[in-house]
């Protein structure tokens, strides 16, 4: 009794001195940690202001912690599809919207559970990642591609950022000087398929044609698809672009004043100003100046690897996203004119970036580079047009000749 009674002593000393020793798995429970896969943080200033973000989220609460992934673009889609199918990969992904049809046919992507609406609500284009009335995505992302001219270039020649196709073309020849200035530039080459496929689909869109019909029937040898073609390839042949370089290199030539014009998606304006702060003031964004008012636009998602073990962590994360708070700071951390919801850009951002009002105004006229009714074939169908452009531009294929190549090979495709 006297023992039992010593240690009751003891522990109530022990208990009063605040001695008693808790477990450490409860006293300092580790956050979960999920891993978040996103071209964009490799990229120069962009990608720093986004794990800035992520930073914040780490910091903001103790039971999530993400680790941002990422691989080059040309590369992303075949590497992160590559691991979800082997049952691994990120908790968290981004893809473009064709790469997500893929992976959620695979069954690669999770449909995530109810996500509170925001305030200022979820943009129209979120509908796309609705499926069978579950979501399985929420927009990361959606820009299109408007004119972006070097008011000083064409100044010099005289000229004005063009409204019209034909005083674009004019503004590009005569911008256009041998070797050292070009006129204007786009993706040319097998080694980038994927952006490739967006530029020669803003010249298809613009002359208003598209790849297939509402009954997703191959459209490729049409009448205003051979006019889109013929018209890229003369811009080829006439070099008022620079042949064979990539994006990269182009964009890098652009903002060193060597190229009047570009068309592109709204995050450009920002990587000129970074790569050279002084051609801010001579940046004028006009909508496409194709006849029709059609673009390409692009539109990236947020998923779910459907093989985490961390289910309930990354739906926490995607939740945190789509909130008006995180909203704006990721439009400000992309300088982009839109993400989740029809929030608004922040005044301080447009002060900074006024071209996103421009940009703005012209996305009622984007439209998914996809083929209508064939969407799951987009990569497949891409590389068999792709492959006759080239022949086109390199080795003396008649456009009508390599168009009409493209049709049969689809249509084989489809089964049409």
């Amino acid at each position: 009794m006297k023992a039992k009674k010593i240690i009751s002593v003891i522990s109530s000393s022990v208990l009063a001195l605040g001695l008693v020793t808790i477990p450490v798995s409860i006293a300092h429970a580790k956050p979960v940690e999920i891993t978040y896969s996103n071209w964009q943080f490799a990229e120069p200033g962009r990608g720093e202001a986004l794990q800035k973000l992520i930073d914040e989220y780490n910091s903001s609460q103790t039971k999530i912690k993400v680790k941002s992934i990422s691989y080059p673009y040309a590369s992303y889609s075949t590497t992160i599809l590559t691991q979800l199918g082997a049952r691994s990969g990120p908790d968290v992904v981004n893809f473009d919207y064709d790469v997500f049809l893929r992976a959620n046919q695979a069954r690669l992507v999770s449909a995530l559970p109810a996500i509170k609406a925001p305030k200022a609500g979820f943009a129209s284009y979120d509908k796309n990642y609705i499926k069978s009335g579950k979501r399985y995505g929420v927009t990361w992302q959606s820009t299109g591609y408007s004119l972006i001219c070097n008011k000083k270039l064409l100044a010099a020649a005289n000229l004005t950022c063009p409204k019209t196709y034909d005083d674009f073309k004019a503004a590009a020849a005569a911008t256009t000087n041998g070797t050292t200035q070009y006129g204007f530039a786009f993706r040319n080459t097998m080694t980038q398929t994927s952006g490739w496929w967006f530029d020669l689909s803003n010249f298809v869109f613009g002359f208003g044609g598209r790849w297939t019909d509402a009954k997703g029937n191959p459209t490729i040898n049409s009448a205003l698809v051979q006019k889109a073609v013929t018209e890229y390839k003369d811009f080829f042949d006439k070099k008022y672009i620079p042949q064979g370089l990539t994006a990269t290199e182009y964009r890098r030539l652009f903002w060193e004043e060597k190229i009047a014009m570009t068309l592109d998606n709204g995050s450009l304006p920002t990587v000129y100003t970074t790569g050279n702060p002084a051609i801010k003031d001579n940046l004028v964004i006009e909508k496409s100046p194709f006849p029709k008012d059609a673009n390409a636009q692009i539109l990236i998602g947020t998923h779910i690897n459907a093989n985490s073990k961390k289910q309930k962590e990354a739906a926490a994360f995607i939740s945190w996203l789509v909130t008006d708070a995180t909203q704006a700071k990721i439009m400000e951390a992309m300088t982009a004119e839109a993400a989740a919801t029809k929030k608004a850009p922040p005044p301080a951002l447009v002060a900074r970036a006024p071209w996103l009002k421009d940009f703005q105004k012209y996305a009622p006229n984007g439209i998914l580079v996809l083929p209508q009714g064939a969407e799951l074939a987009t990569e497949e169908i891409r590389t068999i047009v792709l492959t006759q452009v080239d022949k086109m531009l390199r080795s003396g294929v008649s456009v009508k000749d390599g168009l009409d190549a493209a049709q049969k090979s689809v249509k084989e495709l489809l089964g049409k």
